[in-house]
């Protein structure tokens, strides 16, 4: 009975781990800013370090010596050289087809789990010149509006929390400004379901694209085989 209680526990525990969401936060004033939350735990990823510290790194890394290629093995073959003998051009193609196929099921299930908690962008075009600012600014909708229009439908529609996206002409400036904060999350669980229906899927699919090149290699060896000679008969 102990035993039982102690390993629900555990799998509570877990199962609270996997559902509480990872955020990340993103902001954009001259200078880009991630941060990482996962419950009480904060993590600045940008910027990692400050100008200083970072030079006096770069200079305390030592240079590595690059050693002359060896001449006995010559150049090692790629991988993609090495999938090439193995499939063939055809077993390529059809790899290729079936992995993208994998990545977009797998980008659209993981899209899916993705929460927009905000997503505020405030764009203002300004140049010297009023002609040039109202060009500049029609070039800039033309950009952004499609890239919403293909981003936003990613995320589901009860999934986006605050969304606002402000594009205007800056007549009175001479400099363009832009301000972007935006704050994503998703489950742990989700990500290690997907990650692993993305795996199994491709072992699969790995193994189909093997097994058909082996098929066509046995049938080309079936069509290459020489016929033997009719022997002559002695007079």
């Amino acid at each position: 009975m102990v035993a039982l209680i102690v390993i629900g526990s555990i799998l509570l525990f877990l199962l609270l781990v996997l559902l509480c969401p990872v955020k990340l936060s993103v902001t954009y004033q001259e200078t880009l800013s991630l941060t990482l939350r996962y419950a009480f735990v904060k993590i600045r990823l940008l910027p990692s370090k400050t100008p200083e510290k970072a030079s006096a790194a770069k200079e305390k890394k030592p240079k590595k010596e690059k050693k002359p290629p060896s001449e006995e093995g010559g150049k090692p073959k790629s991988f993609f050289q090495k999938l090439k003998e193995q499939h063939g051009i055809s077993g390529l193609l059809y790899l290729g087809k079936e992995l993208l196929k994998l990545a977009g099921s797998s980008l659209k299930g993981f899209f899916s789990h993705v929460v927009v908690y905000h997503l505020h962008g405030d764009v203002r075009i300004a140049t010297d010149d009023a002609a040039q600012t109202a060009i500049q600014f029609g070039q800039a909708c033309a950009v952004l509006e499609p890239c919403m229009a293909v981003l936003m439908p990613l995320v589901p529609k009860k999934k986006r929390k605050d969304v606002k996206l402000y594009v205007a002409p800056d007549f009175t400036s001479e400099v363009s400004k832009i301000g972007v904060y935006a704050e994503v999350g998703i489950r742990p669980l989700f990500v290690f379901s997907t990650v692993f229906y993305a795996l199994f899927r491709f072992i699969a699919i790995y193994v189909r694209a093997g097994q058909r090149a082996k098929e066509r290699k046995a049938e080309n060896d079936g069509q290459t085989q020489p016929i033997p000679e009719n022997p002559t008969k002695a007079v």
